[in-house]
């Protein structure tokens, strides 16, 4: 009984192609790379000069702590642009290797809100009220819950196992 799914007569072949329930994580990585990427211009853009040189030059808290919490958010960006890009070339492409791509993004998704719930406790801790804690909180749960039923649907579709094949 447990195994494989038993097919019908006349039920069909199992479709194959980018297609169904595989247009969401398309979807969701094509907006990912365009988000992300907004969110380190427009943090740039925000940032002046005086800022920036003052983050760098830092020997004391409470810059050094917002100095962290700025490495910490920048770096996590940019797993996040590496592995969306990875996924999305290999999608697109139809590799058979798609499955632990996007194992690798999602867990990096993962990580990365785990990173800014912790730059935003670090934000918190030097001006109360400013964090954000609540909310990257929130989304690293979605992060952990999305990535368990997506990485479960990569793994265990027949759809997935049949479209990329390259």
């Amino acid at each position: 009984m447990y195994g494989r799914p038993v097919v019908r007569e006349g039920a069909g072949e199992v479709p194959a192609g980018i297609g169904g329930w595989l247009v969401l994580p398309l979807i969701g990585l094509v907006g990912t790379l365009l988000l992300t990427l907004a969110n380190l211009v427009l943090l740039t853009l925000e940032m002046d000069a005086a800022l920036i040189e003052a983050l760098v030059n830092a020997e004391e808290p409470p810059l050094t702590t917002l100095r962290a919490a700025a490495v910490v958010s920048l770096l996590a960006g940019f797993a996040i642009i590496g592995t969306a890009a990875s996924a999305l070339y290999q999608f697109l492409r139809k590799k058979r290797t798609l499955p632990g791509a996007m194992t690798v993004h999602y867990l990096a998704l993962i990580a990365a809100c785990a990173c800014e719930y912790y730059a935003s406790g670090l934000i918190e801790s030097i001006a109360p009220g400013q964090g954000d804690v609540e909310e990257s909180q929130k989304w690293l749960i979605r992060a952990m819950v999305g990535g368990a039923i997506w990485t479960a649907y990569f793994w265990r579709s027949e759809r997935v196992r049949k479209t990329f094949v390259n």
